[in-house]
């Protein structure tokens, strides 16, 4: 999750708890690790971006340690459009879903 105003740029916030506290559904049927891989707003994002994003995804879904059964990547909905393209042709063949989505506010927001 980001956060921001005027007085302050975007950081990460801790986000998994905040994450499991809006949505204590997700303790039932998922285990749940984040990592935030980037501090900058969606619009900021460039290429060199999204071969960090395919790294860490296949990394997590073949390298040593826990395995996944799925990747989702929280984005900002100014370029995701980008970001999934770019990572369909980074990450071509693989046996697990990677969903991204995004918001018009952040998940602690009032709704």
């Amino acid at each position: 999750m980001m956060r921001g105003s005027e007085l302050a740029p975007l950081a990460p916030d801790v986000y998994t708890r905040d994450l499991v506290a809006e949505l204590p559904v997700l303790r039932k049927i998922a285990e749940i690790e984040t990592r935030i891989l980037h501090n900058l707003d969606s619009s900021d994002l460039q290429p060199h971006h999204w071969v960090e994003m395919a790294r860490a995804i296949h990394e997590a879904f073949t390298g040593p340690g826990p395995r996944y059964d799925g990747a989702v990547i929280v984005h900002g909905t100014d370029t995701m459009a980008f970001s999934a393209s770019a990572l369909a042709f980074l990450l071509p063949g693989l046996d697990r879903p990677v969903i991204l989505t995004g918001s018009q506010a952040p998940l602690l927001d009032v709704r």
